[in-house]
């Protein structure tokens, strides 16, 4: 059974949300969906996809204006007496009926199934002040149907006051261990008993109420208990019990089945169209089948009522009622247990024996109670439970039909999309990939369900050093043990396939993943750059050629401007230089000087990505330590910058391309901070395994986070108006950093500002660094 978990007595209040699912449908008939529970199929783009969401819902109406779908008994109004006079009504005629098996010469009836009209009376309208009026009501009728039907005032009086008591206690007693079950109810809070733990609520409340309120009736408990009697007591209580588990299910159910019905019909056409489908794990009765029951049940009582006196037959029965549980819908198999104790009860009444020891009617009359309880739970738990197993039964049909379309989906997307993808275990075991990973790898990507092998393609990183496949996912495996769910940056690698194939240029990243079972993976994302490599290669070769050209020209024109500028200052003499031609002269000294920085990045650019490197022990904090003297030289409009320089290990590269690279870094701090702050500038390292890990922080104006790796792309810039720079500077950091095997990555502080962390190979043990300090390469 579907189900919605929710409290039933704040359903009546104004919510000005939108209003709860669209109907689906459960064991007895359509029900909402349960938020507690797996959707089922129809709820997850079956044919109820369609229903329109349902407008928010008012106490008086139900969502969108609907009076069907409003909690039941209501909480005011004339409905709520209604209610009041409809348990009235109910409870006279069944005492009426219960007065009727009064035997002769006593005044106490042998069943009273009027107190389960009492539970049910109480249950349904909730723990409320105005249950003082209902129990005032309940209380006049009790006495008056029992002073109609010959019993004393004080006898009267007592079963008045074991009534009211036994409504008070069962519904505070449900109210304690089942919340949900108490209350007004709607169509959108789902069957009211929903598997065999409810019956067992609805037990505990009845043996509570039942004991308790037979506490109350002085003439018939007390009485005889204090003459050591408590016989009378014990079958007040036996026999209000069986009234209460008898009666109190089957109204439960059929009030379920009565709302949802009404919200049904209520329910716009296109609606029910869209649920008209009977989802799996719901159950209709049968016509055939419950023929074939009932006449079953009726011959076997036949039988057991004919056979008593030679074969005690009476077990027989609760094959029947097994039958109904197992197979039947909670309502239709409730209905079957009352009616089959309703002839148990009457042939115990008549003296007819065959299910109890025949003896004195009184005595016949509770074991038959007890076996009539006995019955109609065993009957409800094994309906409500076959109704429970059969809707997850559903639920797991849906789900793997559900997990089966979105896995044919996810092969649709990932079959369509023109990046590799690889999902690999921890172990190296390859989980997925798709048609693009194989194109782009030529071959060389692993199937699925085999270990990643390097003898499948050659991978190298684009200064031309070896890698592979499994490095890259064992250091992605070892960031992941630090920072789960961490994402690489973006590296080039290139693939060589073992076939002798054409080499491709690939931009790799890879995420850390969990797959289920407390499993990680590692997901690797592919796509070709070779020909945007080779474009952007191409244009960097053709700037530095046009850069070298350019430098004889440019300086010539220097040269000639300052000469030009001396003639004019001698021409002018004692006077001031005109300001028309200092303006000019100013004006061709700036941009020479621009052209010279745009020209000596461009050739920088071009050296860091096509030097020869050395591969040698190089004191970075040496380094870093001339770079940071030589910039704190550099007046700003604050004042002169504070750098300071921490520990830095030794790292393994190229000593002249790797001053370039801090030199440009703390460059850029203290030229990009707002007016009037001082630059604050810190360099710092530290080695982890055979990486050092180094990092620049500035107080500057900071990176949009948008752009935080556009900021290394050739000629972007991030503050083009304000700042004067070529675009390069960052550019130039990121290649001699990857030619070294490293990356580097800008980040936010929280302080304000931005830091640069660049990883770098760290020096062999043992192997000390030379102590003179190079000067990056020559333009």
């Amino acid at each position: 059974m579907t189900i919605l978990s929710a409290r039933p007595r704040r359903r009546a209040r104004a919510d000005p949300t939108p209003g709860p699912a669209p109907l689906g449908r459960g064991a007895d008939g359509p029900v909402a969906s349960d938020p507690d529970r797996p959707a089922p199929a129809y709820a997850a783009g079956g044919p109820a996809a369609a229903v329109p969401p349902v407008p928010p819902t008012s106490p008086r109406t139900g969502p969108g204006g609907d009076p069907s779908r409003t909690a039941w008994p209501p909480r005011g109004g004339a409905g709520r007496w209604a209610v009041t006079a409809a348990g009235a009504l109910g409870f006279l005629v069944f005492a009426y009926l219960g007065r009727l098996t009064v035997p002769e010469g006593e005044s106490l009836a042998l069943i009273w199934p009027a107190n389960g009209v009492i539970a049910v009376w109480f249950a349904v309208l909730g723990w409320r002040r105005s249950l003082v009026v209902d129990g005032a009501v309940l209380f006049l009728a009790a006495a008056s149907v029992n002073l109609a039907t010959g019993a004393t005032w004080p006898l009267s009086r007592d079963l008045g006051l074991v009534a009211v008591s036994l409504g008070l206690v069962f519904s505070g007693v449900l109210g304690l261990v089942a919340p949900r079950l108490r209350g007004p109810r709607s169509a959108d809070d789902g069957p009211t008993l929903r598997a065999g733990r409810d019956v067992a609520f609805v037990l505990v409340a009845g043996v509570s109420s039942c004991l308790l309120s037979a506490l109350v009736a002085f003439e018939i408990t007390w009485e005889p208990l204090l003459r050591g009697d408590p016989a009378p007591g014990l079958e007040l209580a036996v026999r209000n019990l069986a009234g209460v588990i008898a009666i109190v299910p089957v109204v439960l159910l059929a009030r379920d089945r009565w709302l949802l019905r009404r919200a049904r019909r209520a329910t716009p056409i296109a609606a029910r169209a869209a649920t008209s489908d009977r989802p799996l794990g719901t159950v209709r009765d049968s016509p055939v089948e419950l023929l074939a029951l009932y006449s079953v049940t009726a011959g076997l009582v036949v039988v057991v009522l004919t056979t008593q006196d030679r074969l005690p037959l009476a077990f027989l029965v609760l094959a029947t009622s097994v039958w109904a549980g197992l197979r039947l819908s909670p309502l239709g198999a409730n209905v079957h247990a009352v009616l089959l104790a309703s002839a148990v009860v009457v042939s115990a009444v008549l003296g007819l024996g065959g299910f109890v020891p025949l003896g004195p009617a009184r005595d016949a009359a509770s074991v038959t109670q007890l076996w009539v309880a006995f019955v109609v739970a065993l009957t409800m738990v094994l309906a409500l439970d076959a109704a429970e197993r059969r809707r997850l039964n559903a639920d797991l049909v849906a789900a793997r039909s559900g997990a089966a379309d979105q896995a044919e989906t996810l092969s649709r997307v990932l079959g369509a999309m023109a990046e590799g993808v690889l999902l690999v275990a921890d172990d190296g075991t390859v989980l997925l990939r798709n048609d693009a990973g194989v194109r782009l790898t030529g071959g060389g990507a692993a199937a699925v369900g085999t270990h990643v092998d390097h003898r499948r393609m050659k991978v190298l990183r684009p200064d031309g050093k070896e890698t592979s496949i499994e490095a890259l996912l064992r250091t992605q495996s070892e960031r992941a043990a630090d920072h789960p769910d961490s994402v690489s940056e973006p590296q080039d690698l290139v693939v060589v396939p073992a076939d002798g194939g054409e080499s491709r240029r690939l931009e790799v990243r890879a995420t850390a993943v969990s797959v289920g079972g407390g499993r990680r993976a590692t997901l690797v994302v592919y796509h070709d750059v070779t020909a945007e490599r080779r474009e952007r290669d191409g244009l960097a070769s053709f700037a530095g050629v046009v850069a070298h050209d350019l430098v004889s020209p440019l300086s010539t024109v220097s040269g000639w401007t300052e000469v030009l500028a001396t003639q004019v200052a001698a021409l002018a003499g004692e006077d001031p230089v005109p300001p028309t031609a200092a303006r000019a002269l100013a004006r061709i000294g700036t941009a020479t000087s621009g052209m010279h920085d745009l020209i000596d990045d461009l050739l920088t650019f071009v050296t860091a990505r096509d030097a020869t490197l050395a591969r040698d022990a190089v004191d970075l904090g040496a380094i870093a330590a001339d770079v940071a003297a030589r910039w704190s030289e550099e007046p700003v409009g604050g004042g002169r910058p504070r750098i300071e320089v921490g520990a830095v290990p030794p790292v393994a590269g190229d000593a002249g391309q790797l001053r370039q690279v801090l030199d440009n870094l703390v460059g850029n701090a203290v030229k990009y901070v707002a007016d009037g702050v001082v630059p604050v500038v810190t360099v710092e390292g530290r080695r982890t395994d055979d990486v050092v890990v180094v990092e620049v922080a500035d107080n500057g104006i900071g990176v949009p986070h948008d752009q935080l790796d556009a900021v290394f792309d050739a000629f972007h810039r991030v503050h083009a108006g304000d700042y004067r720079g070529t675009g390069l500077g960052l550019s130039i950091v990121r290649s001699t950093v990857e030619r070294h095997g490293g990356t580097v990555v800008a980040d936010h502080l929280p302080s304000g500002g931005t830091v640069f962390r660049l990883t770098l190979p760290a020096a062999p043990d043992g192997v000390v660094p030379a102590r003179e300090v190079p000067r990056p390469h020559p333009a």
